[in-house]
């Protein structure tokens, strides 16, 4: 020590590679070294968790969560509308969620099919139909709603509400937002459909007149939000 502060330099055990300082790194890094083994198992757990969270976006399994919140929305709502909320989607057959209307509702004979969807791409009129008409068919059907979660699921000739019908009945294709009001929808066209039948006294030039101006504020709800 005495020579190495003759001759101006640091000890051999103070200096920066010294015994001292040695021991000193080696003390700290043992300390450390379970903090940082922890920091890193997170830090790999995080990354697979995002890896697999970004391939289930990427694949049909993406929808199940969805399902999952429609019945729940449904089960609150639909119950008042006198329908029974079925979740059918696990089985991997066309359609959903059914909503089937006994005896004793309003929509007595009424059975909705709900397709539920999660998707970025986007569909438009024909593919819609096809996947209503495969839907009615499949779980015996008279009214299929097409729900995609956003509206880019929907291609622009949708919009955020479309109308139309196939061999297996009507169908709506709207955005969740919509949802509750397409059922509604549904439920009003039945009845007319069951007046015209019947020939109640319902006077069912007034009620059309009633769905044409729900079909009005729709179309301009939509433009609205477009436009912003």
């Amino acid at each position: 020590i005495i020579a190495a502060i003759r001759e101006n330099r640091p000890p051999a055990v103070t200096g920066e590679d010294g015994r001292l300082a040695k021991s000193v790194k080696a003390t700290v890094a043992e300390a450390i070294r379970p903090l940082a083994d922890e920091i890193n198992r997170i830090g790999v757990q995080i990354a697979a968790t995002t890896a697999a969270e970004e391939v289930i976006a990427q694949t049909a399994r993406k929808g199940a969560p969805y399902e999952e919140q429609l019945v729940q929305l449904l089960q609150l709502r639909a119950a008042a509308m006198g329908a029974a909320v079925h979740h059918v989607g696990p089985d991997n057959r066309a359609g959903d969620i059914l909503l089937d209307f006994d005896d004793t509702s309003v929509a007595a004979g009424l059975c909705v099919v709900v397709e539920a969807r999660d998707r970025t791409t986007p569909m438009g009129r024909k593919a819609i139909a096809s996947t209503a008409a495969n839907a009615m068919s499949e779980r015996d059907a008279t009214f299929a709603l097409y729900v995609s979660r956003t509206p880019a699921g929907l291609a622009a000739e949708i919009g955020e509400w479309a109308e139309g019908s196939c061999d297996g009945g009507r169908w709506i294709a709207t955005t969740h937002e919509h949802l509750l009001v397409a059922i509604r929808f549904a439920l009003l066209l039945h009845r007319m459909d069951q007046a015209e039948r019947d020939r109640d006294v319902v006077d069912a030039h007034a009620v059309a007149e009633q769905v044409e101006r729900i079909r009005t504020a729709l179309r301009r709800v939509s433009t609205v939000k477009r436009h912003a």
